[in-house]
């Protein structure tokens, strides 16, 4: 920030005794600290870069701490529309669209139901969603000289997406289902897999019988045994390719076992009623051509598609970890608290002409700093195995800033930009499509995932109503390219797309705006105008326009800094 003052008539006293000093920081940093222990707020991500060029004074020390809040609940669309965070994962048929590995079944009832158009749905998904960060570092940095300091800044991250997961509900005596397929009970899927293989093997031995009769009558048209089929030798065949093509997609659609029984037709259903009409329809075929042929009759599922059946509970995985939901955690709540990635600074003051005497200020105050930033990947990377995971960092990295502050009389700017670039670092990602959000391709695997390069200028005018006290706004632009992944192997589905409501990395620019405060006696002090050097600054900010699927982001912050002089 700026603290260039404003004219002030009388000078304050010379700054206290070191031990009066000492007494003041250890109170400071224990409210400070304390304000920190009161971790009921959740939620917020990176801190504003915007920094002034205010120096540290060789010999002394400053220590930093804020807490910054971050909220959104929503993305930028494309043409500036708002879409809710959630929507990413809602639907109103949710089937092989958003999980792939249902597509085998649903094509399984394509051929029982003999209608390329038929579809696979569990029916409607609304899911309501927000993210919330905290991010809290605490720097401790030292002048070296007048012009040099060097720091480290240690930030701690909780990250917090909540969702809100509602399946099939429907307003109060609307008794409509959009659902055409449920999931069997857990407990009886051994049993109903028995059944089912049963079917199957009835009908297989049925097609491989009556194939049999054609090879026979082909070859003794006048045999006895040929009555049922003679003259409708074309029909027979069909219905014996019929019949083989049933069987397998009863395996498919059905399953045959323990582990992929799971899904079935809802009771009462278009579709269950379908597959009943052509499977009674094949087995009276078949009974004419081969009689004696008893095939049985095949499960429905007698409840709706529920929350229960998607994200399950203690013990009973839901259908979402299942492997036919790909093996992914369920769309709840997660919260995390972790370093994020801790960085090295150090920072030249270039040019320092603001006035250092106790006299009242007069003429232009101008200031200049740069500064560089080594990031060490200590935080933690999100995994798209976890839908709503919120990473605590990019990873490692370098940047550039600079600031400058001017001010006259009572009015006054800080100008700073910054230039991040990141290392790559291994995730866990889907080896498909590489989104950052949404439904993923469900073939997951450790990749080399490098951040875009991010470019950032902030322009924070201000306004001096005291020596002390100063109110801001600011306006920022900030533009991050899109993330890159290297080091899959090959191509491991060359046939698989990416799903329809992933957000994929893309470059993405920003612009926000916010206001602030600050009380400051850190110039004041070093010109003996003030007696204790200290900082507070409130600021508020947020996103107006973005590119799409940018988050439109809420955000406050609070910083506190302390200045100690260790040496003379």
């Amino acid at each position: 920030m700026l603290p260039l003052v404003v004219p002030h008539s009388a000078p304050h006293p010379l700054p206290p005794a070191r031990p009066r000093a000492r007494r003041l920081l250890t109170i400071a940093v224990l409210a400070s600290l304390c304000a920190l222990g009161a971790k009921d707020t959740q939620a917020q991500t990176i801190p504003s870069p915007t920094e002034d060029a205010i120096p540290i004074p060789g010999g002394w020390f400053r220590l930093s701490v804020g807490t910054a809040w971050t909220r959104y609940d929503s993305r930028f669309g494309d043409s500036g529309t708002i879409r809710g965070l959630g929507d990413e994962f809602s639907t109103d048929s949710l089937g092989p669209r958003q999980l792939p590995r249902l597509a085998p079944i649903e094509g399984a009832l394509k051929t029982l139901t003999q209608n390329a158009a038929q579809r696979l749905t569990f029916g409607r998904l609304e899911v309501r969603s927000d993210a919330r960060i905290v991010t809290t570092p605490i720097a401790f940095e030292y002048g070296i000289t007048r012009r040099l300091s060097l720091g480290v800044v240690v930030p701690l991250v909780q990250t917090r997406r909540s969702a809100q997961t509602r399946v099939n509900q429907r307003p109060t005596g609307d008794t409509t289902k959009t659902s055409n397929v449920g999931i069997m009970p857990q407990s009886g899927r051994a049993t109903q897999a028995a059944l089912n293989a049963t079917f199957v093997a009835n009908l297989a031995t049925a097609a491989q019988s009556l194939n049999a009769l054609l090879a026979r009558c082909a070859r003794t048209p006048a045999a006895a045994e040929c009555d049922p089929i003679r003259g409708r030798e074309t029909d027979a065949a069909a219905t014996a390719r019929r019949a083989s093509d049933f069987a397998g997609a009863v395996a498919t659609g059905y399953g045959v076992t323990e582990q992929t029984a799971v899904v079935a037709p809802l009771t009462g259903s278009a579709l269950a009623t379908t597959i009943e009409l052509q499977r009674a329809a094949l087995a009276a075929q078949l009974a004419t051509y081969v009689p004696g042929t008893v095939l049985g009759t095949l499960p429905t599922a007698t409840t709706e598609f529920s929350y229960i059946d998607l994200q399950g509970r203690a013990n009973t995985p839901g259908l979402l970890q299942s492997d036919l939901g790909g093996g992914v955690d369920s769309i709840a709540t997660t919260e995390r608290l972790n370093f994020g990635d801790i960085e090295l600074r150090a920072r030249v003051l270039l040019i320092d002409r603001v006035q250092r005497d106790s006299l009242p200020m007069h003429g232009p105050q101008v200031r200049l700093g740069v500064g560089g930033i080594v990031r060490f990947a200590t935080s933690r990377p999100d995994s798209a195995i976890d839908l709503l995971d919120i990473g605590t960092g990019e990873g490692a990295g370098v940047e550039v800033r600079s600031a400058l502050d001017v001010g006259v009389g009572r009015v006054g700017a800080t100008i700073s930009g910054r230039y991040a670039r990141w290392f790559a670092r291994t995730v866990t990602s889907p080896l498909v499509g590489y989104p950052i959000s949404g439904w993923p391709f469900p073939q997951f695997g450790e990749v080399s995932r490098k951040a875009g390069n991010l470019v950032g200028i902030d322009v924070t005018p201000r306004f001096f109503a005291s020596e002390w006290l100063a109110f801001e706004g600011q306006f920022g632009i900030e533009h991050t390219d899109s993330a890159t992944f290297t080091g899959a192997d090959g191509a491991p589905c060359p046939a698989c797309v990416v799903l329809s409501n992933s957000i994929l990395p893309t470059p993405l620019t920003v612009q926000r705006i916010g206001f602030g405060m600050r009380y400051s006696t850190v110039d004041a002090f070093l010109r003996r105008r003030a007696r204790y050097p200290i900082e507070v600054s409130y600021r508020h900010l947020e996103t107006i326009t973005g590119d799409a699927t940018a988050p439109k982001v809420f955000r406050d912050q609070i910083q506190l800094r302390l200045f100690y002089r260790i040496r003379r």
